[in-house]
């Protein structure tokens, strides 16, 4: 009996460990990216982001088609602060950023910016995270698998964030750099990135994305059309997002 029991928790063990070595994260990435390479794409996302002991919930959807994408954005200040709103706004050539708490409506000339930077703003539009760049990573240094009611999921975690933001922004780099894990949740069914959570020092998140309503259906070209309001304070942020990209460079000034 206690030779059966030994052979039986042996053999729990062994395909334990050959259904852990059938996680290839490479095989898992290579779906995901797939499922992202489309020419247009909406989705929505819930998002908590904490900061100095204080919680910051915000949703938002966002619309992605070619080079042109726009992000509705509602968050919830502190505690008697009331919400805010944010819309931004990119035919591919301008983009304009109008927030409710401000009257000024900030624009931004995409076409004075390099090709590198303008797709940089396409990706990072996407909370930050480029879904194809997020799939390509090569230094997610361990995967499982989880299941979460009735649905299972592959989770994928680095402490490496640098090769994730080479290609944004610097700006946007010093934003990312002050989280050193991310882990990664894609659905094992769909492949689709369902969960991203970014960890600084704390356990917990820093920030917590949610993503859901995936759909690669047919947008609308005018959802990425935006006329300021008549009378609105109209902000050209051009000269200074060029120094935040750059380092402070700023050859637009010359």
């Amino acid at each position: 009996m206690m030779k059966k029991l030994f052979f039986i928790c042996g053999a729990l063990v062994l395909a334990g460990s050959l259904f852990a070595a059938n996680l290839d994260k490479t095989a898992i990435l290579k779906k995901v990216a797939a499922v992202y390479n489309q020419p247009q794409m909406s989705v929505e996302m819930g998002m908590t982001v904490s900061v100095m002991d204080m919680s910051i919930p915000m949703s938002s959807k966002f619309w992605i088609k070619g080079n042109s994408f726009r992000v509705e954005t509602i968050g919830q200040l502190q505690q008697g602060l009331g919400s805010f709103q944010t819309t931004m706004i990119s035919d591919g050539t301008t983009l304009w950023i109008q927030n409710s708490i401000t009257p000024d409506i900030m624009k931004i000339d995409l076409t004075k910016l390099p090709d590198s930077i303008r797709k940089s703003f396409v990706q990072s539009s996407f909370m930050g995270f480029d879904p194809q760049t997020l799939s390509q990573n090569s230094n997610f240094s361990d995967v499982t698998e989880t299941e979460t009611g009735n649905a299972k999921y592959y989770i994928l975690t680095t402490t490496d964030l640098g090769a994730m933001t080479n290609n944004l922004p610097q700006n946007m780099q010093m934003m990312n750099q002050k989280f050193k894990k991310l882990v990664l949740w894609v659905d094992a069914t769909t492949s689709q990135i369902t969960r991203i959570e970014t960890y600084g020092d704390a356990q917990q998140p820093g920030m917590d994305i949610t993503f859901s309503n995936l759909s690669f259906s047919p947008i609308d070209g005018s959802l990425f059309q935006y006329t300021p309001p008549a009378g609105a304070q109209i902000q050209d942020m051009t000269n200074q997002m060029f120094q935040g990209v750059s380092g402070g460079n700023n050859p637009l000034q010359q």
